[in-house]
């Protein structure tokens, strides 16, 4: 004789209900796209220091940002220096996170464009770099590791006068 079925199983399917898994991990530093560009242009801002000068006697003058504030906007001349290199790891360390962190970030759709124009403006510094560094090899050591670039090397080569003699030696044949 064969087993029965439960009536349970015989009765029509009645629609369960479906538990949505609770999010897991960490919850994001930056809630926003929006939140994390006003981080990157913070750091960005710092990698630079404004500089204050007026034109006193033919020549240019540099002065505080306090007397640079009271002055009329068009007889003020503003300069920005480079005081800090623009990374990867730069742009993570300031808001308070880690490399890793900030490139995950990237698989994140939202994120996705914010994070890859602040690499695409520290791979463009990076490449200044080596045109404008006194020393390139840390230039080159980073454009590798970070951005994916390889040293190539082109080999030609022409097949005239080269002989190649297969030999097979193998359990069913003769060895010499």
């Amino acid at each position: 004789m064969g087993r029965r079925l439960p009536p349970s199983l015989l009765s029509p399917e009645k629609p369960r209900k479906v538990r949505r898994m609770a999010k897991v991990g960490r919850p994001l530093k930056f809630k926003s796209a929006k939140k994390l560009k006003e981080k990157i242009d913070e750091y960005f801002d710092s990698c630079f220091e404004t500089e204050y000068h007026v034109i006193e006697g033919g020549r240019e003058v540099l002065i505080p940002k306090a007397i640079a504030g009271q002055m009329p906007e068009d007889m003020i001349i503003k300069r920005q220096t480079q005081i800090e290199p623009m990374t990867i790891t730069g742009l993570a360390v300031y808001p308070d996170t880690s490399r890793e962190t900030l490139l995950n970030y990237e698989g994140k759709k939202e994120f996705f464009d914010t994070i890859n124009r602040a690499k695409e403006i520290i791979k463009a510094f990076a490449e200044k770099q080596l045109f404008v560094g006194k020393n390139p090899a840390g230039v080159i050591f980073n454009m590798k590791n970070n951005w994916g670039w390889k040293d190539s090397h082109e080999v030609t080569t022409d097949n005239e006068g080269i002989q190649i003699n297969i030999v097979n030696y193998g359990k069913h044949n003769d060895t010499p």
